[in-house]
Formats: C-alpha cells, structure tokens, sequence
C-alpha cells in the first residue's frame, strides 16, 4: 500500500461545484453582457457630444477613457481574482459596473460622463475573471472547451454591443442604453 501525502489547500481556496452545462452558459452569457459595456458609447458618441455641446475630439476621449478604465481594471482588480474568492468578486464587480453605468446615464455633464465611463471600464473586468474560473471548475478533458465557450460569449459581446447600442440610441436616446445596461448588470449580479 502506498502512502500519499494530503494535497494541500491554498487558505483562499473555496470547493466549488462542478461546470455544469448552465453554469457554462451563464459565465458566457456573463461574458458577454459585462464586455459589451465597453463598446456601447462608440455609436453614440455623436449624440452624447450633442448634448454636452462639444467638438468630436472632445467626446472621444469618452471612449479612451472607457478603454483606459478597461487597461487599469486588469492591473489592479484582475490580479485580486487568484487571491479571494472569484464569484464575491465577479458580483461586486458587476455591482461597481452598474453604478458606474447608472453614473454614465445620468451624467450632468462632460466632465461627469467622462469620470463614470473610466468607472465603467474599470468595473467591467468580469470576462477576465470568468475564463480563468471556468477553466479551474472545469475537468481536465473539458478545460480547452469550457475557456473557448467563455471567449465565445465574450467575442459575441463585442460584436453585438455596437448594434445594440446603435438601435436603443435611435429608439430611447443615448442614456437609455446606459440605463438598460446598468440594469443588465444588476441582474447579472443577482444571478451570479
């Protein structure tokens, strides 16, 4: 008989049930819904401008910004992810999104929407957070499908945001979206 040594737990580290089917399509959906916050203000940038009354090169600094928020999430929340307990922080993050994204949608100025979309990019770090966790929940054999699923919903996110963000601008106004989004994640949170 041989002996083996206990496996040794790291102290941050929580048991987690198995990947499921509907987990794995709630983190992809996740994914999707989160990183699409970075991309709705690109096909509203001309009305947003419109409303604060400023040239084109003023209000593109909304979307570097929201981009640039983006860059430092992954710097500094990212890394918290292999150091506490991924699902309290997915759900804080979607939280702290939400209000960034309630921030860019009641904005009383240029200034306030410039401020609350660097919030948003910030905060929107989720998918980063989801494709490690779907890989650590996932069985060896099954790990390269349960990331690829992941990015999948991340990618279509990105692609989608745009459209969407383009059709609810037309129909309800640029804030409008905003307004749907942060409800978007708040729901998420929930979910989560």
């Amino acid at each position: 008989v041989m002996a083996t040594e206990p496996t040794q737990v790291p102290p941050f580290s929580v048991a987690h049930p198995p990947l499921t089917r509907g987990l794995l399509w709630a983190m992809a959906i996740a994914a999707g819904v989160v990183v699409a916050n970075l991309y709705y203000n690109q096909p509203l940038l001309a009305d947003m401008a419109r409303t604060f009354s400023v040239s084109a090169e003023e209000i593109g600094w909304v979307a570097m910004l929201t981009q640039a928020g983006y860059a430092a999430g992954m710097l500094f929340f990212v890394p918290l992810g292999d150091a506490t307990e991924r699902r309290r922080l997915t759900v804080i993050m979607c939280v702290l999104a939400a209000l960034a994204l309630i921030g860019v949608a009641a904005a009383p100025s240029f200034l306030a929407v410039a401020v609350a979309s660097f919030a948003v990019g910030l905060a929107s770090i989720v998918p980063q957070l989801l494709v490690p966790f779907a890989a650590v929940l996932s069985r060896p054999e099954e790990r390269g499908r349960a990331v690829g699923a992941v990015m999948s919903g991340l990618l279509i996110g990105i692609l989608l945001a745009r459209t969407l963000a383009g059709y609810v601008g037309e129909q309800i106004g640029w804030r409008g979206m905003f307004w749907i989004a942060s409800g978007m994640m708040l729901v998420l949170a929930v979910l989560l």
